[in-house]
């Protein structure tokens, strides 16, 4: 299954729950990608955060998301 996490106003509300979700989706065999509407360059934070936890961040710069996925 692929899922995908928003960065700003959900993943950053409640960063320990996320994190222990994360780890048990992959541990089930699922993906799991962060899709924010920040810009790559704006991604630092996103990229530290959960660059090394999550298969890939997809960058909107401020697009839809559904058209980025």
């Amino acid at each position: 299954m692929n899922i995908s996490l928003d960065y700003d106003d959900t993943y950053t509300r409640d960063r320990y729950l996320w994190n222990g979700f994360i780890k048990l989706a992959k541990a089930a065999g699922h993906n799991v990608y962060c899709v924010t509407m920040r810009s790559n360059a704006e991604g630092d934070e996103v990229r530290n955060q959960l660059g090394p936890m999550v298969d890939d961040i997809i960058f909107t710069a401020r697009k839809a998301k559904k058209e980025a996925c």
